[in-house]
């Protein structure tokens, strides 16, 4: 089974009691609850009547609460007004032109609006994060009386915990006992399975498909890996997305903004469409009421982590909404060869003898390596068809470029050029040719050569394919190997475009170029391991292969979890789907808005009550299409 690091992290608890009904302080209901009763007993006294202004001054009153104190907050604290101040201002001048019950009624529908608005953005949250959760609801842990069932985040680090076949876990854990085959598919969004035995990590969302484990609990769940990547998914990462940006100068300017444009409005009706003051001025307000960008933002912040969280569960981990932004207009992708196109596992394609027969020759290799840890080593090992009998091996001594050892007490040594030559062997003169080579000597006398390949990944044909299709036109593969290898290493991956012989300050320099030839579209580079981390600072989305514990992953945009390159097509397709859902959406509020402003200003529409509750519904009506940027799991 693949090896995840679990390392238990502390998150404080940031949860506040639920006050009232759905979440509203019970106090803010009171109040709303006493000027819808106030507004509706007005309703039935005179219009322009002092018992009507009484009732609704007091409706006015009893909803407006909320609203005065953060006014006077922004006021005081002089930071960007948001909508509050505008609809008070609004509402007062209301009640001055002798409009009360549109002055009410519009203070009365805010509010209500704006806590249906915060009410769909937290359920949309809430929901995301349960669809995105696979973990188990429930722990069985071994107590002194047998076994008991606790709640995840009860769990201590250190309890026993029993998994059997067909349950999920519900806490990160290290097994002690027995051994189980285990789908991942929840922890890294891929069909990944595998088998866990003693020493193995367990991740919490992790499902037993057969077998029985008995395992230490790493701690609750809310230290969980899941917990973890799920923090790290709704950080503001480093930057800002340049829809955010257009958001932030909507925020910082619109209160200005809409009121000298309600001003120059009321102006120009009085003066060219000849109405009334009383008129331009309640057609205005109608204009101030239509620009508030409160839908428009929360439409933004939901899209986006719908987004950010539909790309989770296909495991694919965006650190920002900038990511996400980037990642929708890639237009190519630098591919660092280590750890990402190959798979550090290596093939014997060929053996070259001299004396010996070839099989004699792959024999003695495999009996040489058996005992080995180098990639290369195993692979001789896996390429001989045989058994190995360790009872002829003796004397083993590894290298970092090869080998030492008796077999049946003859010396053997296996390893490159340089270590054979180190040894005082002498080889036959080199061909030129630029294959990865291992030469085997036997009581000292050169016996012949193992020829090998680095195998690139299965996936890396069908990700360039994908990338292509996806409007990557540029596809590089950057790799510190000869000409010859690399070469050959991107024909068998169907890459194109190489360069080789790349230093740290080569590839940069290639990842620059891209990017000046990419324009205004992101150039993305993609490393795995210890990457060069320049190229991952400069790149305009840097992705990692692996989860928050790889090494690079700090200065990485994106994590593919499942360790798999068919993730980054993912992730563009994600990221795309979700700019996609948040323009047709904002495109929608946008429109209605015009609508609204052109309906006031001929004087077609111009209740306040109505645009308000027109726009707060559109506004709404976006935050629950945002659930469609969340794409259905494979």
């Amino acid at each position: 089974m693949r090896k995840i690091e679990l390392h238990p992290i502390e998150f404080e608890d940031h949860t506040a009691p639920k006050l009232g009904f759905l979440g509203v302080d019970r106090y803010c209901l009171l109040r709303l609850a006493a000027a819808l009763l106030s507004f509706i007993i007005g309703l039935f006294f005179a219009a322009g009547s002092m018992a009507q202004m009484f009732f609704m001054l007091a409706a006015f009153l009893c909803a407006a609460y909320d609203v005065v104190m953060k006014s006077v907050e922004e006021i005081s604290s002089r930071h960007s007004l948001t909508m509050d101040p505008l609809v008070l201002l609004a509402s007062l001048a209301a009640f001055v032109v002798r409009l009360e019950v549109d002055g009410a009624a519009l203070m009365l529908l805010f509010r209500v609006c704006t806590l249906a608005l915060d009410y769909a953005v937290k359920r949309s949250e809430e929901n995301l994060e349960k669809a995105v959760d696979r973990r188990g609801t429930a722990v069985r842990v071994v107590t002194e009386t047998g076994e008991t069932q606790l709640d995840p985040e009860a769990v201590h680090p250190g309890d026993t915990v029993i998994l059997s076949a067909g349950e999920v876990a519900a806490v990160d854990c290290l097994v002690l006992e027995g051994s189980a085959a285990v789908d991942l598919s929840a922890v890294t969004g891929s069909s990944f399975a595998g088998s866990a035995g003693e020493g193995d990590a367990v991740p919490a969302g992790a499902r037993l498909l057969s077998g029985e484990l008995r395992a230490e609990a790493v701690g609750p769940a809310s230290v969980s890996l899941f917990s973890r990547i799920w923090a790290l998914s709704r950080s503001d990462g480093d930057g800002k997305a340049a829809v955010e940006q257009w958001a932030e100068l909507y925020r910082r300017f619109f209160a200005p903004v809409a009121l000298a444009l309600a001003a120059v409005v009321a102006v120009l009706l009085c003066v060219i469409g000849h109405c009334s003051v009383s008129s331009a001025i309640h057609r205005a307000l109608c204009i101030l009421i239509v620009v508030n960008p409160a839908g428009l933002l929360a439409a933004l912040a939901v899209t986006a982590h719908t987004g950010i969280a539909g790309a989770l569960s296909r495991g694919v981990l965006f650190k920002s909404i900038s990511s996400v932004e980037k990642a929708g207009s890639a237009a190519a992708a630098v591919l660092d060869k280590n750890g990402t196109v190959t798979t550090g596992k290596y093939r014997v394609e060929a053996v070259r003898s001299g004396k010996l027969d070839s099989e004699i020759l792959l024999k003695a290799a495999a009996h040489a390596a058996a005992n080995a840890d180098m990639p290369m080593a195993r692979a001789v090992v896996d390429a001989y068809a045989g058994d190995v009998d360790y009872s002829v091996i003796g004397n083993f001594v590894e290298f970092p470029d090869g080998l030492s050892v008796e077999i049946d007490g003859i010396p053997v040594l296996l390893g490159s050029r340089a270590f054979l030559e180190s040894h005082g062997i002498q080889l036959p003169d080199g061909d030129g040719s630029d294959e990865i080579l291992l030469h085997l000597t036997l009581a000292g006398q050169f016996a012949g050569t193992l020829v090998l390949s680095e195998q690139p990944r299965s996936s890396v044909n069908e990700t360039v394919d994908a990338l292509h299709a996806m409007g990557c036109t540029d596809i590089v593969l950057l790799s510190e190997d000869s000409t010859e290898k690399t070469h050959s290493l991107s024909r068998l991956c169907g890459i194109e475009k190489y360069y080789s012989n790349c230093t740290a300050e080569a590839k940069l320099g290639r990842l620059k170029e891209l990017q000046e030839r990419s324009g205004k579209r992101a150039a993305l580079y993609v490393g795995a391991g210890e990457c060069d981390t320049d190229c991952l600072r400069e790149a305009d989305l840097a992705v990692i292969l692996g989860g928050p514990d790889s090494p690079c992953a700090k200065d990485a945009d994106v994590l593919l979890l499942s360790d798999d390159l068919r993730g980054l097509p993912e992730a563009i397709h994600s990221a795309a789907l979700t700019r996609n859902v948040f323009l047709q959406g904002a495109g929608v509020v946008l429109g209605v808005k015009l609508l609204l402003i052109l309906l006031a200003v001929f004087g077609i529409s111009s209740q306040l009550w109505f645009d308000m509750l027109l726009d707060g519904c559109v506004g709404i009506a976006a935050v629950l299409n945002a659930v469609r940027a969340f794409p259905a799991r494979k």
